[in-house]
């Protein structure tokens, strides 16, 4: 049975997506020296190339198509999802000289490349989670990156030679929401980098050994699991009459009072109306649950207690309008249920909740406007008053704008 850290890898989605900005924010230097970053960065001296720069090879095509058929719950475009997301970096080409600047190439919006220099500060070793006998060295940007936000953060493990082949290579991660989220990341997701100089015929030949392990160790059988367990719509929660919930806007009116462009105070319906327009009706489902393990893949669809629809489903390639999310299809073509064909995020934030896009049809699903959301159905009143709060209190700052 794959072990809980993997079953929480978000495979194909969260993926780390290319997101090109016209800017960001400024990174303020720490106490850590330039030096000390020099110093850490100069054992990763060299020209480095990611594998991902090479997913898509015609090589690797029969390696997918001959382990994905070994795989019922998984197309081949979904397993090809998969190992994007566990090998996907953010740059074609990184070069450290030996100071504390590095020279990414990234691959623009036009397709054309285009290097770009990033300065960084040391933040010191961590020892990675999943193997406590290794450490990444940890870095923060010290200067505005305009072309890459996934920039800001990046950690490493020093390189190493491989006994057997030779080669030379290290894992990375790279990421805009800190340090820590990198450290204590999915253990499946490690973006190894090879030297540049590599053969392109060795390059897939460790492609295609990375693809062997991750289908066959890495992944859940069920992809599913991850979600196991039934899940509660966000709006029915939000329309829960119990006095907890209703309490919440009580506090949310007096809370934004007198800050409605529209003039005055919110109402309840002004809130619930915001709460319509990013999760959508609950028309659909009250509750979504997910049968994963032991040889099943399912979801069952429910409208309070009735059964409303009940489906297996495999992992697909991803969706063109969430390409960063994973992708799901109903394993029978012949099902036209509203969950068909769904995109979907991995549970993320406090408590755990998902957002899915969904349709009888991807180009159905790719239409839908909303984000229609679910948390846990077992989580405390606490925590149901804790993320209606949260998600109506920025729905709110958000009306203001």
């Amino acid at each position: 049975m794959t072990s809980k850290k993997y079953l929480q890898a978000a495979i194909g989605a969260a993926l780390l997506s290319v997101c090109l900005l016209a800017g960001c924010a400024s990174v303020p230097a720490t106490a850590v020296s330039d030096t000390a970053a020099a110093s850490e960065l100069a054992v990763m001296k060299g020209s480095w190339q990611p594998l991902s720069r090479f997913e898509d090879d015609a090589v690797l095509q029969d390696v997918y198509a001959k382990n994905a058929a070994a795989m019922p719950y998984y197309s081949e475009g979904g397993l090809k999802a998969a190992v994007h997301y566990a090998v996907a970096a953010p740059v074609i080409k990184a070069v450290f000289d030996g100071s504390n600047t590095v020279a990414f190439t990234v691959r623009t919006a036009d397709g054309s490349e285009k290097e770009v220099l990033c300065e960084y500060t040391f933040k010191g070793t961590r020892p990675m989670v999943e193997d406590s006998t290794r450490n990444w060295l940890t870095f923060e940007a010290v200067k505005p990156i305009q072309e890459l936000k996934n920039l800001r953060y990046f950690v490493v493990t020093a390189p190493q030679v491989d006994k057997k082949t030779g080669i030379k290579s290290f894992d990375a991660r790279f990421g805009k929401w800190g340090i820590r989220s990198l450290v204590h990341g999915d253990p499946l997701k490690r973006a190894p980098f090879v030297e540049a100089n590599l053969p392109k015929e060795e390059v897939l030949k460790q492609f295609t050994a990375v693809i062997n392990t991750v289908a066959a160790e890495k992944l859940p059988k069920e992809p599913l699991a991850l979600y196991n367990g039934k899940w509660v719509n966000s709006v029915t929660v939000c329309e829960d009459p119990r006095p907890a919930i209703q309490n919440v806007y009580t506090q949310l009116i007096k809370e934004f009072a007198g800050q409605n462009p529209k003039g005055g105070d919110y109402t309840k319906e002004d809130i619930m109306a915001l709460v319509y327009k990013a999760f959508g009706a609950a028309d659909d489902f009250t509750h979504i649950e997910f049968v994963a393990g032991n040889g099943k893949n399912e979801i069952i669809v429910w409208k309070g207690n009735k059964e409303v629809s009940r489906s297996s489903y495999i992992q697909d390639s991803a969706h063109a309008a969430h390409p960063a999310y994973r992708a799901f299809s109903a394993t029978d073509p012949s099902f036209k249920g509203k969950l068909a064909h769904f995109a979907i995020t991995i549970p993320h934030a406090v408590p755990p909740h998902m957002h899915f896009w969904y349709g009888t049809s991807v180009e159905e699903a790719a239409k839908m406007k909303s984000a229609p959301t679910c948390i846990r159905a077992d989580v405390s009143e606490e925590e149901m008053v804790q993320h209606i709060l949260d998600s109506c209190r920025s729905f709110l700052k958000g009306s203001m704008h």
